[in-house]
C-alpha cells in the first residue's frame, strides 16, 4: 500500500496537470496521508528498538553504565557475559598445598574480582571521575602523552585506579570470549600467577636474561659464545596503539589469533598488556659504572611498551609472528611513538632483542646496532667477527 501511494504522489509531482481534477487531488492528498502515517509508525517502531537496545545494555544494572561507555560498541555483549560471569563467582581460598607450592600469590581470579568489586566502589565517587577529564573513551596517544609528562605510574591514584578496572574488565571479556582466563596476561594488568605460566615463557626469560651476562660480569659470569647464540635468537615484539579503541581491537585480535592461527600460537606463547593502554613515559636518571670504573650519568625519557609479545626462541619464531601480525593487524592503528631501544617496522609494529631495562646501562651499547635505535645486537656480536643479520625477513 505504501509502495502504490508513493507511485501516486511521484507521477503527480512529475505531471501537475493530472491535480486538475477534484478526484485525482483527492487521492493525492490521501496518498500523502497514507504515506506519512506509515512513516510515523515506523519511527515508532526504530524508538521501540531503541528502547530495548537500550534497557538489554542496562540488563548488568546501571552501575556499570561507565563501564561501557569506556567499551567499544562491538564488544559490549562480550562484557555483559563477562559480568554476568564474574556475579557468579567467589575468591579461591588459598590452600597450605597452594602456599607451599606458590608462595601467597593468588590466582588470577581472585584478582579480576578485586578489580570487579573496586570498580563498584569507586564509580560513585566524584573524586574518581576527574579522570574522565583527562582520559576519556576517544583519547589518543598522543593526548595521552600531553597530559602524562611522566610515567603513569604503579601507584595509582583514585581516578587512576577506576580507569584500570574499568581496562581489567573490558579485556578479561576479550579474553574469556576466545575461552582465556589467566594465562594470557601478566601482573601488568592483573597478576595472574608467573609460576602458572607455560615452561615456555620462563624459557624465554631466562634466555633474555642472560644479557645481564654481558653488562654485568663481575655480579652474573661471564657469557659463553653459546649464550651468546642464544640470547641473540630472542626477539619480543612490541605494539604501540594510536588510541584505546585501537588498543582494545588488537587486543581482541590478539586473542583470535591465539586461538584460531595454529603458527601464531606456535610462535607467541604469550602477551602481555600495559594497563593504561598507552605508551607511557619513563624517565631514565641515573648513574652507572663504565667498563673502567667511571661514573657514567645518563638522563633522557623514553617510552614503555603498550603490548609485549614474548616470542619462543628463534628467529623463524619471530619472522613467522610478524608476518601473521602485519597481515592482520593494519598499521593505521598504530601512533608511531617508539618503545624504548626497538627497531620500527611501521608505526604499529616494533622488535627488539635483549632486554629493554637492561639497555639502559651504557655498558649495552658495545654489544648493540645504534643505526636499529639500539634495538638489535651488531652483526658481530657472537664471535666478534662472523656477520650475521639480525634484521627479521617475511617474505
Amino acid at each position: 500500500m505504501v509502495y502504490k501511494n508513493l507511485w501516486l504522489i511521484f507521477c503527480a509531482l512529475a505531471a501537475p496537470q493530472l491535480l486538475a481534477t477534484e478526484k485525482t487531488f483527492e487521492e493525492f492528498a490521501r496518498a500523502c496521508d497514507v504515506v506519512v502515517e506509515s512513516e510515523q509508525i515506523e519511527l515508532k517502531i526504530e524508538k521501540k528498538i531503541e528502547k530495548k537496545i537500550e534497557k538489554k545494555e542496562l540488563s548488568v544494572g546501571k552501575e556499570f553504565e561507565l563501564l561501557f561507555e569506556y567499551c567499544p560498541a562491538q564488544f559490549h555483549k562480550d562484557l555483559e557475559e563477562a559480568i554476568e560471569y564474574l556475579k557468579t563467582q567467589k575468591k579461591v581460598v588459598l590452600s597450605e598445598e597452594h602456599i607451599k607450592a606458590r608462595g601467597d600469590s593468588p590466582p588470577a581470579i581472585n584478582n579480576i574480582l578485586d578489580k570487579f568489586e573496586k570498580y563498584k566502589e569507586l564509580q560513585k565517587s566524584e573524586k574518581a571521575l576527574v579522570f574522565k577529564k583527562e582520559i576519556n573513551p576517544a583519547t589518543t596517544a598522543m593526548e595521552f602523552e600531553e597530559n602524562y609528562k611522566e610515567n603513569f605510574g604503579l601507584i595509582y591514584t583514585v581516578p587512576q585506579a577506576l580507569y584500570i578496572a574499568i581496562n581489567t574488565l573490558i579485556i578479561f571479556a576479550l579474553a574469556r570470549k576466545q575461552g582465556f582466563v589467566a594465562d594470557f596476561v601478566n601482573w601488568w594488568l592483573w597478576s595472574s600467577e608467573w609460576i602458572s605460566m607455560s615452561p615456555e615463557v620462563n624459557k624465554i626469560d631466562q634466555a633474555q636474561g642472560l644479557f645481564k651476562k654481558l653488562i654485568l660480569p663481575d655480579s652474573f659470569g661471564y657469557i659463553t659464545q653459546k649464550e651468546k647464540m642464544t640470547v641473540a635468537s630472542v626477539y619480543k615484539i612490541h605494539l604501540m596503539p594510536k588510541s584505546r579503541e585501537d588498543a582494545l581491537v588488537i587486543v581482541d585480535k590478539l586473542f583470535g589469533l591465539l586461538k584460531d592461527n595454529k603458527a601464531f600460537a606456535k610462535a607467541v606463547p604469550f602477551f602481555k598488556i600495559r594497563p593504561s593502554l598507552f605508551a607511557e613515559q619513563e624517565a631514565v636518571k641515573d648513574i652507572y659504572d663504565g667498563w673502567k670504573g667511571e661514573k657514567i650519568s645518563v638522563d633522557f625519557k623514553t617510552h614503555m611498551p603498550v603490548i609485549v609479545l614474548y616470542v619462543n626462541i628463534g628467529k623463524a619464531y619471530a619472522e613467522d609472528a610478524l608476518k601473521i601480525l602485519l597481515d592482520t593487524l593494519s598499521a593505521d592503528r598504530g601512533s608511531g611513538i617508539g618503545p624504548r631501544f626497538n627497531f620500527k617496522v611501521n608505526n604499529l609494529v616494533f622488535y627488539a632483542q635483549g632486554g629493554g631495562s637492561d639497555k639502559k646501562n651504557p655498558r649495552s651499547k658495545e654489544f648493540l646496532d645504534e643505526s636499529t635505535n639500539w634495538g638489535l645486537f651488531k652483526p658481530t656480536f657472537v664471535d666478534g667477527i662472523t656477520e650475521v643479520d639480525y634484521h627479521l625477513k617475511i617474505s
